[in-house]
C-alpha cells in the first residue's frame, strides 16, 4: 500500500483516480482549493484512507508533502475562460 498525494483531486480526472486509489488500497491524500464545493470526494469522508487538504498547491506545507510515497500532480486551471481571467494566477498554478 503506498500514501498517494494527489492534488487537483477535486476535478474530473483527480476524484476519479482517488477513488481508484482507495479502491486498490492505498492511503490518499487530497489536496484542493475546493473552489468548486465538496461534492465528487464526498464518498470519501468516513473512508480511513482518506484525507482531505484544502490548501493552493502552490503553499502546501513540507510535512503535508514529505509524508506522500507518490505524487500525482493534477491541480492546473484548466480551460481557456478560467485561464484568460488571470493569466499570471494561471501561470503561477499550472507551470510554476
Amino acid at each position: 500500500m503506498a500514501h498517494v498525494l494527489v492534488t487537483g483531486a477535486n476535478g474530473y480526472v483527480g476524484s476519479h483516480l482517488v477513488s481508484l486509489l482507495l479502491e486498490k488500497g492505498h492511503m490518499v491524500t487530497a489536496v484542493d482549493w475546493m473552489v468548486f464545493g465538496r461534492h465528487p470526494l464526498a464518498p470519501h469522508a468516513e473512508n480511513p484512507l482518506f484525507r482531505l487538504v484544502r490548501s493552493d498547491v502552490r503553499s502546501l506545507k513540507p510535512e503535508i508533502v514529505g509524508e506522500a510515497d507518490v505524487i500525482c500532480d493534477l491541480a492546473v486551471l484548466s480551460n481557456d475562460p478560467s485561464g484568460d481571467l488571470n493569466p499570471d494566477l494561471t501561470h503561477s498554478i499550472n507551470y510554476r
